[in-house]
């Protein structure tokens, strides 16, 4: 078998893996509680390290292309990935570990 058979065959074992896991009452929980903060107007805040900051970055813009052609709801969500001079300014000068908990108790 070629490395890149290998590596697609694991690859989607593993999604299948995290769909088969996926706990659907939390996220049917989770649903609802991010309807309603769009609802009442509040923010949504998502973010990621590493590969995951660039699925955060674009989250966002699925998210809100997603509401504004679906529905009438306009929510505010915002990725704390997305300034990487914010991010290497917290880490460099306060700590890495700091870079989302800083930027969101600003925010909140």
């Amino acid at each position: 078998m070629s490395k890149i058979k290998k590596f697609s065959t694991k690859y989607m074992d593993n999604i299948y893996k995290a769909i088969h896991d996926t706990d659907f009452k939390n996220l049917d929980i989770s649903t609802k509680e991010i309807l309603k903060t769009i609802k009442r107007n509040g923010s949504i805040y998502v973010c990621g390290n590493g590969g995951s900051a660039a699925i955060a970055n674009h989250y966002v813009v699925d998210f809100l292309k997603f509401f504004r052609e679906n529905t009438t709801l306009k929510p505010k969500i915002f990725s704390l990935s997305s300034n990487i001079e914010t991010i290497t300014a917290i880490s460099n000068d306060i700590d890495y570990k700091r870079v989302f908990s800083y930027q969101a108790e600003n925010l909140l």
